[in-house]
């Protein structure tokens, strides 16, 4: 191209996004290279480009696939979400074979594949993409043009929604006779799918937060979907109670938009699609950095520049803040504020909301509907006109299981300068509430049967049953103890029945307390009263679950809760409950128990901890009999070797294992096991 030409060329801007900076070096020179007028901005992370591409007009982005904070598609629909509609030309890899379809349904103008010498062919891709995309808006343009308002109707309703009076225009767009439609109400001719957005308009119409007229379908006669632009004029009467509407419709030239509910799937199908990549990629990361990621991905797609979340933590009563993007660090004294009471989340959420607006300065209030909305209102104070969002309004998402039962929320303030909270902004909030907890909730179980399946493999592999090196109370010690690592109980008690007293005898506590752990383990429970933790009534296969006060339990809870009397909720652990496993002879005889308390996170287990417990009480049983044939092999040993036969009546023990065989154990496990023949 000869400098005559480039100097008569109108300019090109275009934005090249790539994370590498040599490779934008040397796209750059050879765009610049080829031809003058382009002239190249390079940036390297999503959010610069996004920042440049609202400051600066550009007519082509050049998304790179390799960019920080994401790949290029999170760039393209992060543009999207910004109402950014510069064209974007996509770089792939040779050998991606799915990505580039993809990206086209995505939006995308046109790709490029990163083959052997793309660089020379770069250029040409640069300008066609160009010209594609003016092509497509001239063609929308003209599309746009063409679509002009047609028939209109008029209609009165009474305060029940019911038409008193129509117009010829209604008539011929329902399909409707007069007469038949004065048996009507709007809501007869308003399809089921959309009704929930007429309500949502219709209570701001009502407010008089809003005159905006409501694009939506009317269902003919025959069942044809007309799309018209509604308008409403509510009539009051004393103490603002709405008496009728005055009404019109007018019908709309089908302009290829899709009507509300299709531009609401669209925007559901890419909330899922960021949400299943974030799942994805984020599959083997902890999970505060999920979280951490899903409150900066929140802000993204609602348009605000502040996020919290925070988690339930049931012990404390209180929901912590993990996360808190767009805030700086916290003082001292913030810190102290990290904690939200959990009764204050629970007000907010009463009447099992899953999305609350909490207006500044804004006192609740209590309105009646005249057309009365089968959905619950998730507001209790007045919405802002639009374009009016106060910088301290909070969205407040709960985070919440089927039930609705709350174990954390997500709150977002400070919207950008051109946020608008309209009727899709607050249905796409409901959708995201219900995909974002059943994320977490996924990624919380997967990590906790992970750490529980490690630190049962952990017991297993340094197994009990083969450290017959230790004393008796050294083994029943660790195994408390290991028990408590695996499933996060703050109590774990291990008792053996003994035949000298017939009382259960507590040999190994583990409990952070050790004040408390000393006075447990000085408790013993009479025989008859411990059997009965044993009735079918409390068994949850081969382990017991008593929700009740229990008599053989009563001096263990007086003990252990004498300084705590907290209030708990009903699907809490309760104070009075206690887990109790069985520890059998091999000829099936209860020869003691384990016991467990206080589970930290105050959820009753489900299966997989208590199969988990089951498995570690077997082993216990074991270990304790092998530590009895073990002792009373040893005895025989040593009674061999002592004997005169063997000239060693006063040999000395060769071990320190074989001095304490029978000090340690062996004579209280004979008993065990004598009890139970």
């Amino acid at each position: 191209m000869t400098s005559s030409q480039s100097q008569t060329s109108p300019q090109v801007q275009i934005l090249l996004a790539n994370a590498n900076l040599s490779q934008r070096e040397i796209t750059q020179k050879m765009l610049k290279f080829y031809d003058a007028s382009f002239l190249v901005d390079t940036c390297g992370s999503i959010q610069e480009a996004v920042r440049l591409a609202k400051t600066h007009h550009y007519d082509l982005i050049l998304a790179d696939e390799d960019i920080e904070e994401g790949d290029n598609f999170d760039l393209l629909q992060a543009l999207q979400r910004n109402k950014i509609n510069t064209p974007v030309l996509m770089l792939f890899s040779e050998d991606d074979t799915e990505k580039p379809a993809r990206a086209m349904k995505l939006g995308a103008t046109d790709y490029i594949k990163k083959a052997r010498g793309y660089l020379t062919a770069l250029p040409f891709a640069v300008k066609k993409a160009i010209e594609k995309a003016r092509l497509e808006q001239q063609e929308a343009a003209r599309s746009g043009a063409e679509s002009i308002p047609r028939q209109k109707g008029y209609f009165m309703l009474n305060a029940q929604g019911k038409f008193t009076s129509v117009n010829p225009g209604l008539i011929s767009l329902s399909g409707f006779s007069e007469d038949e439609l004065l048996e009507l109400t709007l809501l007869d001719l308003i399809p089921r799918h959309q009704q929930w957005y007429f309500f949502e308009w219709l209570n701001e119409v009502e407010s008089k937060a809003t005159k905006a007229p409501l694009e939506i379908e009317l269902v003919g006669k025959y069942g044809t979907h007309v799309p018209v632009m509604l308008r409403l004029q509510p009539a009051f009467a004393e103490k603002d109670q709405v008496r009728g509407y005055r009404g019109e419709v007018e019908e709309l030239e089908f302009n290829g938009r899709p009507p509300n509910g299709e531009a609401l799937h669209f925007q559901e199908a890419q909330l899922i699609d960021q949400l299943w990549h974030l799942m994805e990629t984020s599959r083997e990361v902890s999970f505060p950095t999920l979280l951490g990621r899903l409150a900066r991905l929140t802000c993204q797609i609602f348009k605000f520049k502040r996020a919290t979340l925070a988690i339930l933590d049931r012990a404390r009563k209180a929901y912590i803040k993990v996360v808190m993007v767009g805030y700086g660090q916290p003082t001292e004294k913030e810190k102290r504020r990290l904690e939200v009471p959990k009764d204050v989340i629970d007000r907010i959420f009463e009447n099992r909301y899953r999305i609350k607006v909490l207006y500044f300065e804004q006192d609740r209030r209590g309105r009646q509907h005249a057309l009365a909305s089968s959905m619950l209102e998730r507001r209790s104070q007045r919405r802002r006109p639009a374009g009016q969002w106060h910088p301290r309004d909070i969205v407040v998402i709960n985070l919440a299981d089927r039930e609705l039962n709350s174990f954390g929320y997500l709150s977002l303030d400070d919207p950008v300068p051109d946020f608008r909270a309209n009727r899709t902004f607050f249905r796409t909030l409901e959708l995201f509430s219900r995909l974002v907890s059943m994320l977490i909730l996924n990624h919380r179980f997967t990590l906790e049967q992970a750490q529980r399946n490690r630190r049962l493999m952990q017991v297993l592999v340094t197994s009990n049953i083969f450290k017959l090196y230790l004393r008796l109370d050294e083994l029943l010690q660790e195994i408390v103890w290991s028990v408590k690592f695996c499933l996060d109980f703050q109590l774990v008690i291990l008792g053996l029945i003994s035949q000298k007293t017939r009382k259960l005898e507590i040999r190994a506590v583990a409990c952070d307390d050790k004040i408390k752990a000393r006075q447990v383990s000085e408790l013993k429970i009479d025989i008859e009263d411990f059997l009965t933790l044993f009735r079918p009534e409390f068994a949850q296969g081969k382990a017991y679950l008593i929700k009740r006060k229990h008599p053989a339990l009563a001096e263990i809870k007086h003990v252990y809760y004498v300084d705590r009397h907290e209030s708990r909720m009903p699907d809490e652990w309760s104070q009075a409950a206690a887990i109790a496993v069985p520890l059998k002879s091999q000829t099936g005889k209860i020869i003691g128990a384990i016991i467990i308390d206080d589970p930290v996170d105050l959820e009753y287990p489900d299966d997989s901890r208590l199969k988990t417990l089951e498995i570690l009480a077997n082993q216990i049983s074991v270990a304790i009999q092998n530590r009895l044939i073990y002792a009373s092999a040893l005895k025989k040993n040593m009674q061999r070797r002592q004997s005169p036969e063997n000239g060693g009546a006063n040999r000395m023990p060769t071990s320190a294992g074989e001095t304490s065989a029978e000090g340690n154990g062996g004579g209280f496990l004979k008993r065990i096991f004598k009890l139970n023949s």
